[in-house]
């Protein structure tokens, strides 16, 4: 049996880049791993005026660009972002891991 336990915290979300169009943003890998690789990262993004609340995975990457794209993305709209690690514990024992601290971006109304 492999041993692990589930990641740690993963850094604050922090801007790339906004506009009327996206917000893309990254964060730091959590310190700890669990003792197991990182296999992805949940992303989840809350839309204030309403409380819709979109869940993203993204694989082998440390950014995500929500963009008017992805269903849910409004311009002048404030958003906060959170992110958790996941790892083979996390993954297949139906365990969760620790949710990085929530960041407020603001998506432009300008062009």
């Amino acid at each position: 049996m492999m041993a692990g336990t589930i990641p740690s915290a993963p850094g604050l979300p922090n801007l790339i880049k906004q506009n009327n169009l996206l917000l893309e943003f990254y964060w730091n890998e959590p310190f700890d791993n669990g003792g197991t690789s990182i296999t992805s990262y949940e992303v989840e993004i809350t839309r204030i005026s309403d409380s819709n609340i979109q869940s993203i995975t993204v694989i082998n990457a440390n950014r995500y660009i929500y963009s008017s794209a992805a269903l849910g993305f409004r311009a002048g709209e404030e958003y906060h972002v959170r992110i958790r690690a996941r790892n083979f514990i996390t993954k297949y024992y139906s365990l969760f891991g620790v949710w990085s601290a929530t960041s407020t971006f603001y998506s432009s109304i300008l062009p």
